[in-house]
């Protein structure tokens, strides 16, 4: 196994500055830094090859840069057209997107939206559900999950009509407010 990726403590020693300013120079921090710092701490950064951390990133934002599409099936090419574009979308405005094939499965489904809880994803889309009109125990779960997510700000947005219907007391929102 090779060495370690190098860290901002590495690249703030390496540029003789505080983990702090050299943070605040990698992150493009508002806070006023003096241009000799800001090249000091960019020319160590470059020596080390220091690469940000993107988990350190979202855990200190509260924002996974993370946008899922979950899709009944990912052969059918109609959920890989949609899967595409929004992950064109996304990535152009540096969000990272990730595919779930549900099959259709609530249970499936429900584990899948109970991980992007856990992983703070900032979106997720609804392509297709297994949603249908009666009460089993997992779309209740569903319906909990969802709301869950979206109070702590997360967009849901559903291209399902039985799932837009189901979940019509819910705000389905739009991710325009994300970028």
């Amino acid at each position: 196994m090779g060495a370690e990726s190098p860290s901002i403590i590495d690249v703030a020693k390496r540029a003789g500055v505080s983990v702090a300013t050299a943070s605040r120079v990698m992150s493009s921090s508002t806070y006023p830094v003096s241009e000799g710092t800001r090249e000091k701490v960019l020319a160590a950064a470059k020596e080390l090859h220091y690469i940000p951390n993107s988990l350190a990133r979202s855990l200190k934002a509260q924002r996974s840069k993370l946008i899922a599409v979950l899709v009944g099936d990912n052969a059918d090419p109609y959920f890989a057209q949609v899967a595409r574009g929004v992950e064109e979308i996304a990535n152009a405005h540096g969000y990272l997107t990730i595919i779930c094939n549900t099959e259709r499965n609530l249970a499936r489904e429900l584990s899948y939206l109970q991980t992007l809880q856990d992983y703070r994803a900032d979106g997720i889309i609804f392509t297709n559900s297994g949603f249908n009109e009666t009460n089993e125990p997992e779309q209740v779960e569903i319906e909990e999950m969802v709301e869950k997510i979206q109070r702590r700000g997360a967009a849901i947005v559903s291209l399902s009509p039985t799932a837009s219907r189901l979940l019509r007391s819910r705000p389905i929102t739009s991710m325009a407010h994300m970028t």
